[in-house]
């Protein structure tokens, strides 16, 4: 066996290139990923550049079993055999990256200003590079967020989701007013963006926001791939989307080791910030070419004196405002979560947010879907609730969405979604106290 080592600390988006583009049989990341320092872990992806899915995750794990009760790991045989490799490989990435935009519309890019914090990770000078080279206006960094730092020093948890993180970046734009806020988790394959509204402060875009903008984005571009797809905790929209634009559509479990095995992918998303743009090559979210796209989209709306927000508000009246929202617990004791589930798998709730729940499905007990700890609540009126551990984090999570029909008044439409969302979370929020 041979072995290859990045050339620096690179995106986790540039291995799963890497995989494929070497033609390697296997590819390991260490990251603590958008989790707190102390939780650093690893991201394993197989020759076809997706992550690992059962049973080669179960079988992974019984190796370390079997390794840890037979030697320490400091007995492990080692040598220095491997090669580093070059920022040919970078290089080769970078290029790729760019060709997705196209060279056809530099020109309008050239004014388009974005404030860009990769959460003290190691995405921010290669996104910064991209948006330059493609043409865009120089970069404005939140600097105290730029450099890589292990202890993510300004924030809690380094996740533009969660409370408080985006605050430097929010304030950078408030002083400097650009086009488009781009963040990055520390391992650059998660993307968050923030816009400004026409009350002129700004705020973030929800992961359901930037996937619906992108979804369309890609139905509208030439490619031998046919398929949009989502995670099932992702909002409704997309679906939609494809109807709209005669290509198929296909909803997958939590996670990208499922949306990228889809071989005619042309799109997909997951609500927690996750985008491929580019899945002939990164069979994975990747928050680098992510960002690259929504900028190149903004750059595209500016030029016809629009907004993303216009284009979301255009999407509402022709398909329904599609109103998702995340409600979760975060827990020291894992038991707790299994004692949630098991309470609502015991005694299911009937109404919800003053709405009837029509049907229950649990996801355990398997569906077309492989089998998995969820419950999937469809409620009166188009509203859905689903609930499940967090595969990644010490969490519950409840994902909640309301459908409304958009009438003379977009305004309207999102208070009364805003409303009714209220109604689910106050329940959820019942169920997570005990």
């Amino acid at each position: 066996m041979r072995a290859f080592v990045l050339p620096r600390p690179l995106p986790t988006p540039v291995l799963a290139f890497a995989i494929r583009h070497l033609g390697a049989s296997a590819g390991v990341m260490v990251t603590a990923s958008h989790n707190p320092p102390q939780d650093n872990g690893y991201k394993v992806y197989l020759e076809d550049g997706c992550q690992i899915v059962p049973p080669v995750d179960g079988q992974i794990a019984a190796m370390i079993d079997s390794v840890a009760s037979s030697m320490r790991v400091d007995e492990l045989p080692r040598n220095d055999g491997w090669q580093t490799l070059d920022e040919s490989i970078v290089h080769s990435y970078a290029e790729r990256a760019l060709e997705i935009l196209g060279p056809d519309e530099v020109d309008r890019r050239a004014d388009v200003v974005s404030v860009i914090t990769p959460m003290h990770g190691v995405g921010g000078r290669l996104l910064e590079q991209l948006l330059t080279d493609a043409g865009f206006a120089p970069c404005v960094r939140v600097d105290a967020q730029f450099d890589p730092d292990p202890d993510f020093s300004t924030v809690a948890f380094p996740n533009p989701e969660e409370p408080g993180a985006m605050d430097l970046a929010l304030a950078t734009a408030e002083r400097v007013r650009p086009d488009v806020i781009v963040a990055n988790d520390p391992d650059a394959d998660r993307c968050a963006i923030g816009v400004p509204t026409p009350g002129g402060d700004y705020r973030m875009l929800s992961g359901d926001e930037v996937g619906y903008a992108l979804g369309w984005w890609a139905s509208r571009r030439d490619s031998s791939r046919s398929t949009l797809a989502q995670s099932l905790v992702s909002g409704g929209m997309l679906k939609a989307i494809a109807d709209s634009s005669t290509l198929d559509y296909q909803q997958t479990l939590t996670g990208f080791k499922w949306i990228g095995r889809i071989p005619t992918l042309r799109f997909g998303y997951e609500e927690a910030l996750g985008y491929c743009v580019d899945p002939e090559t990164v069979r994975d979210k990747d928050g680098i070419t992510a960002a690259l796209a929504v900028v190149d989209l903004i750059a595209e709306l500016k030029a016809d004196s629009r907004s993303i927000l216009d284009l979301l508000d255009d999407l509402a009246r022709e398909h329904g405002l599609y109103a998702t929202r995340q409600a979760s617990l975060r827990v020291a004791d894992l038991s707790t979560i299994r004692t949630i589930m098991e309470s609502l798998r015991s005694q299911p709730p009937t109404t919800v947010g003053k709405r009837a729940v029509e049907t229950i499905v649990d996801l355990q007990q398997g569906t077309d879907l492989p089998p998995t700890d969820g419950l999937v609540l469809t409620l009166a009126g188009h509203g859905r609730i689903i609930v499940r551990p967090s595969g990644t984090e010490p969490k519950i999570k409840a994902y909640l969405q309301v459908v409304v029909e958009v009438g003379s008044s977009i305004d309207d439409a999102r208070d009364m979604a805003e409303r009714q969302l209220d109604d689910l979370a106050n329940d959820v929020g019942q169920w997570f106290s005990g």
